[in-house]
């Protein structure tokens, strides 16, 4: 499961904190960890937060090619796939169409600060 870290420069001096989102099965949480922004500043492990279950909403291209090495292919360039995924990504759905950028977006707001269990109710109602 992964785990929101908050740290805190161990100098009270800097009031900088910063999120890093680990795996909680990493034993490496507060060890060696220094601040992004200065390497000589040593970090304390201030908060974990555990991520509550809310819907994950991904875009993924559909620009694709029919040559394997052709890396400027302009099939369904503008088209996206929009993706629902679980907060540990152990469930995950993809759209069956493709679709606008704003239509995509249109999707991602309908499902916007939705429990998962309640946007996957939706996801399959309206058959995305």
């Amino acid at each position: 499961m992964n785990v929101i870290m908050q740290y805190s420069p161990k100098d009270t001096y800097a009031n900088e904190s910063w999120w890093v989102i680990k795996n909680e099965s990493e034993d490496r949480f507060a060890k060696d960890v220094v601040s992004p922004w200065n390497d000589d500043v040593e970090a304390l492990l201030a908060v974990k937060f555990y991520p509550v279950d809310n819907a994950i909403l991904t875009l993924y291209h559909a620009k694709s090619s029919q040559k394997k090495d052709d890396v400027n292919g302009d099939n369904y360039k503008g088209w996206y796939f929009v993706i629902l995924s679980n907060v540990e990504e152990t469930e995950r759905y993809n759209s069956y169409r493709m679709y606008r950028w704003d239509d995509a977006i249109q999707i991602m707001n309908s499902l916007k600060d939705l429990s998962f269990k309640a946007a996957l109710r939706i996801w399959k109602l309206k058959k995305y």
